[in-house]
């Protein structure tokens, strides 16, 4: 059966552990395993924009020794009227998997249904899988462990939102999301996490006032853009913020730290 990424729940948490565990081998070896994949060829669709990820996925195939072909969506028949179905089709006779940066999440599991080969969500309206395991990569970096971190999120319930919430409930780390009135995540995505920090641990908290006294009793700050830390009072605990921004994460020219992070797993 062929395994797809198109969200964290792809993976589970399982999926996650073992995809982190191969990062960390491949960041140690700078993304250079030449003969993992040899002669192997990834396709890259871009419905939007992109400088990090078309940059980190064609760097992570050739590190890997594939061929990497970027496709944009006015060099495909795809643009042209030809259905989904008959590109998912069409390119998997080619390819040995397909990454797609898109607009709708339907467009990209419409690939999956039809595809004989790995289909990887390198960001959709929805979610953004990729850019969620590069973030949980870093807190285990920083921190050694996701389980008991409580991590804040700010901005608006977008796609990376949704992607981080799934992997708090895969991961047990407490997610506490603070967005402004009208733009929260999904409610289905958080219930379905919620869910599953009952058996992982930790657990998802929604608001809109990031002074909210709960939010804030943790000893310690981090900022991980700036690396720099603050006391403050309240119980001892470990804390980490992520900012978002709906401009910055809309998909226009924002987009995830290297995929070489997953490619190897995901294929075979």
């Amino acid at each position: 059966m062929t395994r797809h990424l198109l969200t964290l729940d792809s993976l589970g948490r399982d999926g996650i552990l073992v995809n982190m565990e191969l990062a960390t081998h491949l960041k140690s070896v700078k993304g250079m395993t030449r003969d993992a994949l040899a002669g192997g060829r990834v396709g890259l669709i871009f419905d939007k924009p992109s400088t990090r990820t078309r940059v980190s996925f064609e760097a992570a195939a050739w590190g890997l020794g594939m061929l990497p072909i970027t496709l944009r969506p006015d060099e495909l028949q795809l643009g042209r009227g030809e259905t989904i179905a008959d590109t998912a089709r069409v390119l998997s006779r080619y390819l040995s998997a397909l990454a797609i940066r898109t607009f709708d999440q339907a467009k990209v599991e419409e690939l999956a249904r039809y595809a004989t080969i790995p289909i990887i969500n390198a960001l959709t309206d929805d979610h953004h899988p990729c850019q969620a395991l590069a973030d949980v990569m870093t807190l285990q970096e920083e921190f050694g462990d996701t389980a008991g971190l409580r991590v804040a999120f700010v901005g608006d319930g977008n796609n990376v939102c949704h992607s981080l919430i799934q992997a708090a409930g895969y991961l047990g780390f407490t997610l506490a999301v603070s967005t402004p009135e009208g733009f929260e995540p999904n409610p289905a995505i958080v219930e379905a996490a919620r869910a599953n920090c009952l058996v992982n641990g930790g657990a998802i908290e929604i608001g809109h006032d990031v002074s909210t006294r709960s939010w804030t009793r943790s000893s310690t700050v981090r900022s991980l853009a700036s690396g720099t830390r603050q006391r403050t009072a309240g119980t001892p605990s470990r804390r980490c913020s992520m900012r978002s921004s709906p401009a910055r994460n809309a998909g226009s020219a924002w987009d995830e730290p290297p995929a070489h992070k997953m490619i190897r797993r995901i294929i075979r």
